[in-house]
């Protein structure tokens, strides 16, 4: 298993007020406000993590080369798309390295 830390910026407008349920795999790991820091224990198989909010979800980030005590942040961003709020694209949130 491998233990990583979460950072949750305060930044873009999508899901400002909310909490992101973040998953490993299809395993819930615990939710996510902006401003949040969280460690999370990834269990031993796991291939990738992906935020929830609502029915919509966010790309998948590959956990492929990922090592014990690793930061990585969730960015929210500006988006047109019409069809994100829909569940048809990816919601404006990205996992990624810090």
């Amino acid at each position: 298993m491998v233990t990583i830390t979460m950072v949750y910026k305060k930044s873009g407008y999508y899901g400002k007020s909310r909490k992101l349920k973040i998953f490993a795999d299809d395993e819930f790991l615990g939710d996510m406000k902006p401003g949040d820091e969280t460690q999370f224990v990834i269990p031993e198989n796991s291939a990738y993590l992906f935020g929830k909010m609502d029915w919509g979800k966010t790309e998948k980030f590959v956990l492929e080369n990922i090592s014990d005590g690793e930061c990585l942040e969730i960015i929210s961003y500006f988006s047109f798309n019409p069809l994100r709020g829909l569940g048809i694209k990816s919601i404006p949130i990205e996992i990624r390295r810090a």
